[in-house]
């Protein structure tokens, strides 16, 4: 059963993404079965299982959830770290991204891989980081409309209830060339 399970890791890490669906199944069958060492690696596998089926049908929010769930448990097994971090790296959550990868770092587990693994997390966490720090200063469009609809009030105020065009905006940067 462990060899399935890494050979469905290995082959959704691939993105071999109906390799893995059939190492799973196949995992999932044998736990079914009772095949499972305990009960706490029987409902682990059936979570991951789930999670890695609600992001590929793109349920992003609800396969996070699933996989930090596994994480909280306390399982040391790589692949719901790296598909938590995955979600977040394409979603630029750099600051979740780092704290998924720091907490597998700090497992300091023993199986075979852990300080292969780590250390590529520990090299991510640095990437991340870089991200964060250069995103500090980034304008993002949530911003500008937040400032856009902080503003929209005092501007109704000084035009009187009126409608407010944007030629009737002095722009700072005009004035200045003029």
């Amino acid at each position: 059963m462990i060899t399935l399970y890494k050979k469905a890791t290995r082959a959704i890490l691939k993105n071999r993404t109906q390799t893995a669906k059939i190492k799973l199944t196949e995992t999932l069958e044998i736990v079914s079965k009772g095949g499972c060492d305990s009960e706490m690696n029987k409902k682990i596998l059936v979570l991951e299982g789930q999670a890695y089926s609600l992001e590929k049908e793109g349920k992003l929010d609800e396969a996070k959830n699933l996989y930090w769930q596994i994480i909280n448990e306390g399982f040391t097994g790589s692949f719901p770290y790296e598909r938590l971090r995955i979600i977040c790296a394409q979603r630029k959550e750099w600051e979740e991204a780092v704290k998924v990868c720091r907490r597998y770092v700090d497992l300091n587990a023993s199986y075979s891989g852990y300080n292969v693994k780590s250390q590529r997390m520990q090299e991510l966490i640095r990437k991340y980081e870089a991200m964060l720090n250069a995103n500090v200063g980034a304008t993002t469009a949530e911003t500008v409309l937040a400032r856009a609809l902080h503003i929209y009030p005092l501007l109704q105020d000084a035009f009187h209830g009126e409608p407010i065009y944007l030629s009737d905006i002095s722009l700072n940067c005009n004035d200045s060339a003029r």
